[in-house]
């Protein structure tokens, strides 16, 4: 993640991988030492706010590591999906490579990065149920030296950046499925080569793939 994207997590002191736990004791640290009514400065108390309303939701968490926006800093006036398409455009461009359709070589990248999301979902899937099996496995014998489960701190946090993860999988998901609308507007008037039409199985396989993509989010807590 990018310095500019970390700005959150310095205002609570936290690492970026921070369970819900760890967000939720450094913030009231925070919000307990700099609240107005004990003499603190009204605006840090904003900030650490802001940083603790942002990361505590797994949706809003997801939208700052993806585009760095958060509430209390105005959003691009462009869509993710628009994001999307200019920065593959950029991309294609920068490549110095002049053949071929350039509408085609985006919509093969999207497609492409949407194949990598479905594989990357089901992995997250697999590790998020088998978290949750090995949190119930190791019990914690009390004793003096540490009050805390340390076994479950390691799972709690993992579970929370699986979450964390597959929420931005969907966000990102969501985008392509908006560029790849955005780019069916598009066509390369004068490519370098003929593009190679599609077959009619292919329009159908892919046009399953996306129908697939479309399925409800997924959910922990009803999926597993």
């Amino acid at each position: 993640m990018s310095e500019d994207k970390l700005y959150l997590y310095d205002i609570l002191n936290i690492d970026e991988n921070a369970s819900k736990a760890e967000i939720k004791d450094s913030y009231r640290r925070l919000a307990h030492k700099h609240h107005p009514d004990k003499g603190g400065d009204e605006e840090v108390f904003k900030e650490i706010k802001v940083a603790y309303e942002t990361l505590i939701d797994p949706k809003k968490r997801a939208q700052y590591h993806l585009t760095g926006d958060y509430d209390g800093v105005p959003e691009s006036t462009l869509t993710r999906g628009e994001q999307l398409v200019i920065e593959t455009f950029a991309l294609i461009v920068n490549k110095d490579d002049f053949s071929g359709d350039y509408v085609v070589k985006a919509r093969d990248m999207f497609e492409e990065a949407m194949r990598k999301m479905v594989s990357q979902r089901e992995e997250n899937r697999h590790n998020y149920k088998r978290s949750q099996i090995l949190l119930k496995r190791i019990k914690k014998v009390k004793d003096t030296d540490h009050e805390d489960n340390l076994w479950s701190q390691v799972l709690e946090s993992r579970i929370a950046n699986l979450q964390s993860d597959t929420d931005r999988i969907t966000i990102e998901h969501d985008a392509c499925i908006e560029a790849l609308a955005i780019l069916d507007k598009y066509h390369d008037q004068d490519p370098d080569e003929e593009p190679v039409p599609r077959k009619v199985d292919e329009i159908i396989n892919l046009k399953q793939f996306l129908n697939s993509m479309d399925s409800p989010e997924f959910n922990p807590e009803r999926d597993l």
